[in-house]
């Protein structure tokens, strides 16, 4: 499962005669990795084992952009 969210916003230079903009966007995202059980068919013989696998991912994105 993913949830992300983002926002963006853009600045007109007042002082500049050309277009001058700033424009800065930000968004954030997470990946939910649901709980996974795995048994191994070896049983006593596989060094590793049964294990449980599960987690989360976390991302950032900053932007600026400067149009002349």
């Amino acid at each position: 499962n993913r949830l992300s969210v983002g926002a963006g916003l853009t600045l007109r230079d007042g002082t500049s005669q050309g277009a001058g903009k700033l424009s800065v966007d930000f968004a954030y995202a997470i990946t939910l990795i649901s709980r996974l059980r795995v048994r191994k068919a070896a049983g006593q013989d596989d060094p590793v084992g049964d294990y449980t696998a599960s987690g989360s991912m976390h991302q950032i994105s900053f932007g600026f952009r400067h149009q002349f």
